[in-house]
């Protein structure tokens, strides 16, 4: 009886592979007037979402030790950790702030708009429904690439995509296969993943 390989998730690519991507330039989408380059959009988009993760985490551990505080455990020892996790609060915001920001930029909103951005995220949900609202256009000119975008943002696997000369569907480097019409990994069309941007 023949044995069936277990199915396995596309591996990241390689150190040589990694440089190879390096070395080429990043596909471009086009959002108006601009050309925006989707490599750094995936890797702040995915900045992001970490500093609201950690920033959520600091949030409610904030409210076990008010809650601890409470309920009459070492008061001196609670009023430390709550005093820390505020410190941490902050520099999770402040993180937050810069990240956004800086997506922001590379997603070529101007100047006046970052500006006003980074004032607006100081107002606690009003700063969340930005970062949304943000992070929904970086997703959008990441999935024009091909690239798919999951919850923490592009994975490693999915990073090829967002370069020139890869299959838009499967992220295989295309550029050399010569004069093949179709990529022998998925079968998408050659000229379909070349001028998908």
């Amino acid at each position: 009886m023949p044995e069936i390989a277990p199915a396995t998730a596309p591996l990241p690519p390689t150190a040589a592979a990694a440089r190879d991507l390096a070395r080429r330039r990043p596909k471009k989408v086009r959002q108006g007037k601009h050309l925006v380059d989707p490599v750094p959009v995936a890797r702040l988009q995915r900045y992001a979402i970490v500093t609201v993760l950690v920033g959520i985490v600091i949030y409610f551990s904030f409210f076990a030790l008010a809650i601890a505080g409470t309920a009459g455990r070492g008061q001196g020892t609670v009023m430390i950790g709550v005093m820390f996790v505020n410190v941490l609060l902050f520099l999770s915001g402040i993180a937050t702030i810069v990240v956004a920001a800086m997506l922001a930029y590379r997603l070529k909103y101007n100047v006046l708009s970052i500006v006003f951005i980074c004032l607006l995220m100081l107002i606690p949900l009003v700063g969340l429904l930005l970062l949304l609202s943000i992070n929904g256009r970086a997703t959008t000119i990441l999935r024009v690439t091909g690239a798919q975008v999951g919850l923490i943002g592009v994975s490693k696997a999915e990073m090829p995509k967002l370069y020139e000369g890869t299959c838009a569907h499967c992220g295989y480097d295309l550029l050399q296969l010569g004069s093949a019409d179709r990529c022998p990994e998925c079968g998408t069309s050659v000229s379909e993943s070349l001028t998908r941007t």
